[in-house]
């Protein structure tokens, strides 16, 4: 046991609260939660074995991860779905992950009706249809209800009509066309843009018809 290393030091981390600095000298310290630390019995003169020592580097993950989040949380919302996806890919367990989000859940810090009302509310302000401000709320992690419901405020909330909508899209989209093309390719490009953009195959045909009459 006299070959194993020893830990030289445990101290709080100014720096990041809740979090300390574990040392072994010569070796680049650890960061890791104050509650793990507690758990795993780290002190002073404690010797560190390689299990010990495998339980330590994934607590380290594990509380870089939750920085990580945490950082990321000050500039950008994400789902449950997104902030325990990237705690994965930096190193969490899925368990302390799962217990993270949990945590940042009951502190509001992640909202997915929130994140899903803001998300479709954007979308519904650009030229799309339904389905596009539906699949976009989708993408980003949030349940098929809670994301059905924010895209349907989301778009009775509108001004225009679906069709006003995809007017103004197909008209702006005739403009980028070369000349060069004849009326019924137009018209297929312009149709399948539209369907792109998330507007029904009925909206989209009377879209077509109005903005090329215009």
């Amino acid at each position: 046991m006299s070959d194993q290393p020893v830990i030289s030091e445990v101290r709080p981390d100014p720096a990041k609260p809740g979090c300390v600095v574990v040392r072994i000298r010569g070796r680049k310290p650890w960061r890791l939660d104050a509650d793990a630390a507690a758990a795993l019995g780290l002190s002073a003169g404690r010797a560190v074995g390689d299990a010990l020592r495998a339980r330590i580097d994934q607590a380290a993950a594990d509380c870089k991860a939750r920085l990580r989040l945490q950082s990321r949380l000050a500039v950008r919302a994400l789902s449950r779905v997104e902030a325990q996806a990237l705690m994965r890919r930096a190193g969490a367990s899925g368990e302390y992950a799962r217990a993270t989000v949990d945590d940042f859940v009951q502190r509001g810090w992640i909202d997915d009706e929130r994140l899903a009302r803001s998300v479709a509310g954007a979308e519904a302000a650009r030229p799309v249809g339904a389905q596009r401000v539906l699949a976009r709320v989708a993408r980003r992690g949030v349940g098929s209800g809670l994301a059905r419901v924010a895209a349907e405020e989301a778009v009775r909330a509108r001004t225009r009509s679906a069709l006003e909508l995809a007017v103004a899209a197909a008209r702006t989209q005739l403009r980028k066309l070369p000349p060069r093309l004849d009326a019924q390719a137009r018209e297929r490009r312009v149709l399948g843009f539209l369907a792109r953009q998330g507007f029904d195959e009925h909206t989209a045909r009377r879209a077509v018809r109005e903005a090329v009459g215009a």
